[in-house]
This record gives structure tokens, C-alpha cells and sequence, in this order.
């Protein structure tokens, strides 16, 4: 998820620091035996996922670029659902706090923290797991990014009538 919301540098940087902490602990690691997904794959995978997590509100962030940049919202359909959100190795619950820690930390996020907000809810965590998860991201983000993720979330759950 690194590499979705902060870029492939810091999609790198996480997988080193991954490593080096899996070396110390003895923890061998499989290596993915799967061929590249081929691009028809990948977007029937993408919208899978779409339809499983954000749901409409990911469906609107991909509608809104349709008159801007509509190859744009196919890169974010294939790559980051298609590539990424659709594996299954995590539960689509473990994924979201993923997104929601992840776009709480980069403290500039509300919009794409809202969709992932929703889509927690969508696939069953409660209002208390992701406040905890935002509350927690003060340690690493600081206090103004968790803020801004709460009053995020706040008008998220408000959207949603709750």
C-alpha cells in the first residue's frame, strides 16, 4: 500500500526495512511464482475489488477524472486496485486499515481517507476500529495528521448518516 499512497520510493523503502527486520527475525519470505497479470486481467480484477471495498464513492473518484484525465483513473483501477488491492493474502478489513493508517499519515489526504473510511465500513469494521487506527497513527504522523484524519472520518461517517 506504500506504494499507492506515498509512491514507488516509499513503496522501496518499506520493503527494505521489511527485509531487514524478516533477516533478523529468520523469517523466509516466498517469493511469488505468478506470472505478470495480463491487462484484461487486471482490470477485471480492479473493478472486483472496487466493488468490494469503495464501492460508489471509489466509483466516483474514478468518474470525476473521466473529463480531465480518464487514462489516469484507468491507471489507479488497474494499478492500485487490479495490481495491489486485489490480492488475497489480507482480509479486505486488514486492507483498509492499511489505506486508512496510511492516508491518515500523509496528513494530506481527506478525500481519499473519506472513500477509505467508507469502504472500512462497507466491509465491517466499526466506527471504534478506525478512530483507533487514525488515534494511533499520532505516534508515527504526529498529532495535526491524526486530527485531520479524525475530522476526515467525522464527515465520512456523517455522509454515510451515521
Amino acid at each position: 500500500m506504500a506504494t499507492v499512497f506515498a509512491g514507488f520510493p516509499a513503496g522501496i523503502n518499506a520493503i527494505a526495512a521489511a527485509r531487514v527486520v524478516f533477516e533478523e527475525k529468520g523469517v523466509e519470505m516466498p517469493l511469488s511464482q505468478d506470472a505478470p497479470p495480463a491487462p484484461t486481467d487486471r482490470r477485471s480484477r480492479g473493478l472486483a475489488a472496487l466493488a468490494v471495498t469503495s464501492q460508489t464513492a471509489g466509483r466516483q473518484v474514478l468518474d470525476s477524472l473521466a473529463d480531465i484525465a480518464p487514462d489516469f483513473a484507468g491507471f489507479i483501477l488497474d494499478f492500485s486496485y487490479g495490481d495491489v488491492i486485489s490480492r488475497g493474502i489480507l482480509t479486505s478489513g486488514h486492507k483498509e486499515i492499511a489505506m486508512i493508517a496510511a492516508a491518515t499519515a500523509r496528513g494530506t489526504m481527506e478525500p481519499q481517507l473519506k472513500v477509505h473510511v467508507k469502504a472500512a465500513r462497507a466491509v465491517g469494521l466499526s466506527r471504534e476500529q478506525i478512530v483507533e487506527v487514525i488515534i494511533q497513527m499520532a505516534v508515527y504522523a504526529g498529532f495535526p495528521a491524526a486530527i485531520n484524519g479524525l475530522f476526515a472520518a467525522r464527515a465520512a461517517f456523517r455522509e454515510m448518516g451515521e
